[in-house]
């Protein structure tokens, strides 16, 4: 049997916050903990404060822009889930200098993975990622753990954590807190579970070709052999001065086995080219897209849970935070989610970035949903 404990607070206070959501978490035969800080709380505190009275549970921990919970989207919050079952396997990985040199620890990824007896023909482990968003490295965190599997996919969610630019320690694990870290949570199970990815946009444009990238620096030089910031300005029909207001409703979709995949920009550089959130391969085709309704797409998705996981008893999420300030502009974030929750109360956090299987990208909600 499956349990599920979740725990909330909005106490503007660390250790209060930390103990109230501690309080609704109280089981002793807990085998994880995922948490979820706000940046306004000492991360280093509640880490701690976790460790110290869950101490016969795995407590891995992130620093976030918001909580999702049965509150729906918070701001300023701590968010916790526990899980229990007799069949639970665990293991987690600390993969360091992921700004640099991730690779260097691939050993430990594969070592997790030989303890785990992980096979991926049996459908029975998945992987949650925590991955320090700061570092423009979510792609080469991805590439090390799918390295290990050259043919199949691992199955993992993830989101990326940040701090408002503080660039301090963002991630945590059993006490201990990393910055320029990304944390790899295994999990072999005999419950069935499902990884969904939500997107809300489709193409407004035709094809584009990327005909000059950078993808280390995640910049876009030109589009169709014209600089990026002018051809992207002349789709939407408006001037370089204006593009920026646009990058919310119109960002890039990439193309992947027939669906897409969001790279959302952030900035217009002084030579026309644009940073994105998220890699673009040079000769790669995009398309500028534009949103649809997320009532009616969160609607669709709950549906699509609740074909593959009959009555779910846990489904955890990340949510860009470019959504969230969507939802907010919109006054939607409620009805999204609860539309989202349909058949079972969601978990998780507010992300600078998600990433589903070997992908990193913008502006979306990877799920995974677990059955009894």
């Amino acid at each position: 049997m499956l349990k599920v404990l979740q725990g909330i607070s909005n106490h503007r206070q660390t250790a209060s916050a930390t103990y109230e959501v501690i309080n609704q978490l109280k089981e002793q035969s807990i085998d994880i903990i995922l948490f979820f800080c706000s940046d306004n709380y000492d991360f280093k505190e509640a880490s701690l404060l976790f460790y110290q009275n869950f101490p016969n549970a795995r407590c891995v921990g992130s620093v976030v822009a918001g909580g999702i919970s049965k509150a729906g989207f918070t701001d300023q919050s701590i968010v916790a889930i526990g899980l229990s079952s007799p069949g639970l396997q665990i293991e987690v990985t600390v993969i360091e200098e992921i700004e640099t040199i991730p690779m260097i620890y691939r050993e430990r990824v594969a070592s997790s993975f030989q303890k785990l007896k992980v096979n991926l023909e049996e459908n029975n482990t998945f992987g949650i990622l925590f991955v320090d968003g700061l570092r423009n490295a979510e792609e080469k965190v991805l590439s090390v753990i799918q390295s290990i599997f050259p043919i199949q996919e691992f199955p993992l969610i993830g989101g990326s954590a940040g701090d408002n630019g503080k660039f301090v320690e963002t991630l945590s694990y059993n006490g201990s807190v990393y910055s320029n870290a990304a944390i790899l949570t295994t999990i072999k199970t005999k419950h069935p579970f499902f990884l969904y990815r939500e997107n809300i946009f489709i193409p407004k444009s035709e094809p584009l070709i990327v005909t000059k990238a950078d993808i280390r620096d995640r910049k876009i030089y030109e589009i169709n052999h014209v600089p990026a910031a002018k051809y992207y300005a002349k789709e939407i029909g408006v001037t370089v001065d204006q593009l920026s207001n646009y990058f919310m409703s119109h960002p890039f979709g990439r193309l992947y086995k027939n669906e897409y995949w969001i790279a959302s920009p952030f900035q217009i550089n002084p030579d026309l080219s644009i940073t994105t959130y998220a890699q673009i391969i040079p000769n790669s085709e995009i398309y500028i897209m534009k949103p649809l309704d997320p009532v009616e797409v969160a609607q669709k998705t709950a549906s699509i849970i609740a074909n593959e996981i009959h009555k779910p008893k846990a489904i955890l999420a990340f949510s860009c935070v470019l959504r969230n300030i969507q939802f907010k502009k919109e006054k939607n974030g409620q009805a999204v989610y609860k539309a989202l929750s349909k058949s079972c109360d969601l978990f998780g956090a507010t992300t600078y970035g998600e990433q589903i299987g070997r992908f990193h990208l913008n502006h979306t909600l990877t799920l995974l949903a677990i059955g009894e």
